[in-house]
């Protein structure tokens, strides 16, 4: 039961305590410190004072209860000694000892985790920007991270399973405390499909300093953080804080300048958070890292109406018509499609190869001088623009 020593040494330091990250560092053991006296455990140089005196007060009885109570419950137990826990978690400054997971466990080790947090009281655009991005991320294989308040992260939540794909909610209590009680049911559909967890044992209320510590568990999981809709003082900006001192990306989606709700996320952008305004622009920025890990599913990279192609017809009074560049001239002759002006040469001439039937990526290749990658790249683009279908298995069609 090396676990009940973790329990016993979390409780000891309390949550978010950099001596967490110490003794990871050091290798120490949870049972090793145990069997310490404090003037070897003062010799360590990790521990304070206080905490030394906690440790010599506190026995290894309530442990004993918790452990003992999450294996009948089914609870999972995490502690860094196990494969499942989070790699990217065990290096930020003040790991969890212990977290307690209600779920899948596998989930927390997929390769794309993305933090995604906002606020409370949501505006209609902000929930519909959360749930569209979370949808398309989790069609494209990112997990969603957030904290299951209501709001912004139910709903980048609710995205996530709408969209197949999977999530993690960090609460900020006991995983048998009903909070917040609105989300109970999306709750159970996480723990079902995805994982719940928790830094706090069993019986832990929902206490409000419990929310911004635990906000760093959310960045720690991720490999960034977008912020969907923040007010200048929302919780949001402090898990956007914890991301930037982990060396993670922070992404923020843009807002009425007039309405006090995205004040946070307009300041994160003025501060050098990414502007995002679509999944692809997360997408890109870990396409060429995780290329091969992104699901072929297609997605609706972008929600907004968009122009269609137009087929051309023969000009039957060429008199009445403008005169034209001969070098134009011939160039449309040999188009099918009259384009749209913001595509690029490359965007037009891989579209000529298109038709209504789809066809795979690799009989496209040989008739562009484009990379695998940049053609690729070329048809994420232009089903931005909503003049190309994805297939699975890289196929594409007008």
């Amino acid at each position: 039961m090396d676990e009940v020593y973790w329990i016993w040494l979390q409780s000891v330091l309390g949550a978010a305590s950099r001596a967490a990250g110490a003794v990871l560092e050091q290798g120490i053991s949870p049972y090793e410190i145990f069997q310490m006296n404090n003037a070897q455990r003062r010799a360590k140089n990790i521990f304070t004072r206080l905490q030394l005196e906690k440790m010599q007060a506190t026995s290894l009885r309530h442990a004993q209860e918790v452990y003992q109570n999450c294996v009948e419950v089914g609870y999972h137990i995490l502690t860094p000694r196990r494969v499942e826990y989070p790699e990217l978690l065990r290096h930020i400054a003040s790991p969890p000892l212990v977290l307690y997971a209600q779920g899948e466990l596998s989930v927390l080790n997929t390769p794309l985790p993305i933090g995604m947090v906002g606020a409370r009281k949501m505006s209609v655009y902000g929930g519909r920007a959360a749930e569209d991005l979370s949808r398309g991320l989790a069609m494209q294989g990112f997990t969603i991270v957030s904290g299951l308040a209501v709001g912004i992260d139910a709903q980048c939540h609710q995205g996530a399973l709408d969209g197949g794909g999977k999530t993690v909610a960090v609460i900020g209590c006991g995983l048998d405390i009903a909070y917040p009680s609105a989300n109970q049911e999306l709750r159970y559909q996480i723990a079902k499909n995805g994982l719940v967890i928790s830094e706090y044992p069993p019986g832990t209320p929902a206490v409000g300093h419990h929310f911004p510590i635990r906000n760093r568990i959310i960045s720690g999981l991720s490999l960034g953080v977008i912020v969907v809709e923040a007010g200048r003082h929302s919780g949001s900006l402090i898990t956007a804080g914890h991301a930037l001192t982990q060396g993670r990306d922070v992404f923020a989606v843009p807002t009425d300048i007039y309405d006090p709700h995205g004040a946070g996320a307009l300041h994160l952008i003025k501060q050098g958070a990414k502007l995002i305004t679509c999944p692809l622009d997360v997408v890109e920025e870990y396409f060429w890292i995780y290329q091969d890990k992104l699901s072929e599913v297609p997605f609706p990279l972008n929600p907004a109406p968009v122009e269609q192609l137009t087929l051309l017809e023969p000009e039957e009074n060429p008199k009445d018509k403008p005169k034209e560049d001969p070098k134009g001239r011939e160039e449309r002759k040999k188009r099918r499609y009259d384009f749209p002006d913001y595509l690029t040469k490359e965007q037009q001439q891989v579209l000529e190869l298109l038709s209504a039937k789809p066809q795979h990526v690799e009989l496209l290749l040989p008739k562009t001088e484009l990379t695998m990658y940049e053609l690729l790249s070329i048809m994420t683009e232009l089903e931005i623009y909503g003049l190309v279908k994805a297939y699975p298995g890289k196929q594409f069609s007008l």
